[in-house]
């Protein structure tokens, strides 16, 4: 049996799995007792607690993997891949932005040595 950590899962808590959360400033949707997230997620929050010495966290000691239907992984990968489209054209539009700035500040640079080099020889015909 091969498990994927990003499986999504669903655990029922006990109460000592929701003052554990509580006490560690974790925010999960508790519904019905339940919450849903990765089985990476579930191993990192609650690892240091599942153990023999522990309490239960999880009623009847149980992870429930969730199957996602196709559709949905489908309508997420398309939702993925339209906010990399908005975000390669944020990036785009900021790139030309940057680009902008910066012939504007050597601009800027080219012209104060300009005046600097006026003022030079403005300053040398004064003194003679």
């Amino acid at each position: 049996m091969k498990v994927d950590l990003n499986q999504t899962v669903r655990v029922e808590l006990t109460k000592t799995g929701i003052k554990f959360l509580e006490k560690n400033g974790y925010s999960y949707k508790i519904e019905n007792g339940y919450i849903t997230t990765q089985l990476w997620d579930l191993m990192e929050v609650f690892g240091s607690e599942m153990n023999m010495y522990s309490p239960k966290v999880f009623e009847h000691n149980i992870i429930e993997f969730i199957d996602i239907p196709q559709n949905d992984l489908e309508e997420k990968v398309k939702t993925l891949e339209r906010r990399i489209d908005t975000l390669s054209e944020t990036l785009s539009v900021q790139n030309n932005s940057i680009n902008t700035q910066a012939k504007t500040i050597r601009m800027m640079r080219d012209t104060f040595e300009t005046q600097c080099d006026t003022i030079k020889t403005l300053m040398e015909k004064f003194k003679k």
